[in-house]
């Protein structure tokens, strides 16, 4: 569910270690106003850590930037995920995980995921349910497995309606992809390639009859029969063409 053996961190920290970089995050000016005010954000957390017996480090703050940015254009952010890839800090504090990352809940996983398995520790002061949940805890992970398990459901039903979609398209004779062997593209239109399609029964008939990829692909080169994108035809690419008219 969480990917394994993230790359995105290069330093990891100690069990032990009580170091963490607070982050703050204010979207816009009306944020302000509802009392979530970087000055806010900061007492709270330097309040959490005068409780718990933490050390803050350092405390970022990206101001009028909204969490659904990506790391590059967030400096606050960037800089806060430095201070945990160059051993500074082992953990990041935010008033609330929307503060790290917003737009969905599938970012928002992602995220989290990417920290806890890097061996980071991630402390939100306002996590749904209230009080403060620290992901080093039992009941803390399981609530991200519950996360992670939601996000993934939903790239899931985005990966099948683009499926879906790719397929309709090809079903009309729109271009998906790369121009399949054994047709070519008119005006943004699949049509058939006369001298390609002839090939490609070929192909099928051959497999369809029991012969292996290897004797198909021999049986090509030997008549001098050229592949689209390579000198010589391949098991891999007789697999390619046979699986993309599958």
């Amino acid at each position: 569910m969480r990917a394994k053996n993230s790359t995105l961190f290069n330093v990891k920290p100690t069990e032990s270690c009580a170091k963490f970089v607070g982050y703050v995050r204010v979207s816009t000016s009306a944020q302000a106003d509802l009392g979530d005010s970087i000055e806010a954000q900061r007492g709270a957390i330097l309040e959490w850590a005068r409780r718990s017996g933490a050390e803050i480090v350092e405390i970022y703050v990206d101001a009028g930037i909204s969490g659904s940015k990506s790391r590059a254009k967030r400096p606050g952010y960037d800089q806060a995920l430095g201070a945990l890839e160059s051993g500074l800090a082992c953990g990041i504090v935010a008033t609330s995980i929307d503060r790290l990352s917003r737009e969905s809940a599938y970012n928002v996983a992602q995220t989290i995921c990417e920290l806890v398995d890097a061996g980071y520790r991630i402390v939100a002061l306002d996590w749904p349910g209230g009080g403060v949940v620290d992901t080093s805890s039992p009941g803390a992970r399981l609530q991200l497995d519950m996360l992670a398990a939601f996000a993934s459901f939903f790239r899931a039903q985005v990966a099948e309606k683009t499926r879906l979609t790719l397929r309709s398209k090809a079903q009309r004779g729109e271009k998906v992809g790369h121009v399949p062997f054994g047709k070519v593209e008119v005006e943004g239109k699949l049509i058939d390639d006369v001298s390609e399609m002839k090939i490609l029964k070929q192909i099928l008939k051959a497999r369809s009859a029991g012969q292996s990829l290897g004797a198909i692909a021999d049986s090509l080169n030997q008549r001098g029969i050229k592949p689209r994108r390579a000198t010589n035809w391949s098991k891999a690419s007789v697999d390619y063409v046979i699986k993309s008219h599958s």
